[in-house]
């Protein structure tokens, strides 16, 4: 579930859940009215980063996947512009990675031995990523 709203910044918020506003795939719901507290950071508690590809192929729809550990944090589309841009990127070491997404669906598939068809491709872009918060991170990236 997505919450769109314009928030602002660094301010606290309560959202008020109703009990039945909504249901998991195994059709359990809340059984009571429960409240969720958070703050909204600040742009500043965020780093900017630019990157701009080269020598990269856009027929193979690459996605970009931002990588902390073993977890996908991230991931975007590259679009004919071979750029990528993110004013609120949270600080952190991110390994970068291009998926080669054959069948378009936004995620990695794995091959299938029946069928004779490969799974998609990864490629490693960087070792690592450090994106401070407060800065412009703004690099290059040749494939």
């Amino acid at each position: 579930m997505t919450l769109r709203y314009n928030w602002t910044e660094n301010t606290p918020y309560h959202l008020v859940l109703q009990k039945d506003f909504a249901e998991d795939t195994l059709g359990e719901k809340l059984l009571k009215i429960d409240t969720v507290n958070f703050k909204t950071k600040s742009e500043a508690d965020y780093g900017s980063l630019r990157l701009r590809f080269k020598n990269l192929d856009i027929s193979r729809h690459p996605i970009l996947l931002f990588v902390q550990g073993d977890k996908i944090v991230l991931s975007s589309p590259i679009g004919r512009s071979l750029r990528y841009n993110n004013k609120l990127v949270d600080p952190g070491d991110y390994e970068l990675r291009i998926l080669y997404d054959t069948n378009q669906n936004g995620v990695w598939d794995p091959g299938d031995f029946w069928t004779h068809r490969q799974p998609e491709i990864v490629v490693p872009v960087r070792k690592k990523l450090t994106v401070k918060k407060s800065w412009d991170n703004d690099v290059d990236i040749i494939l």
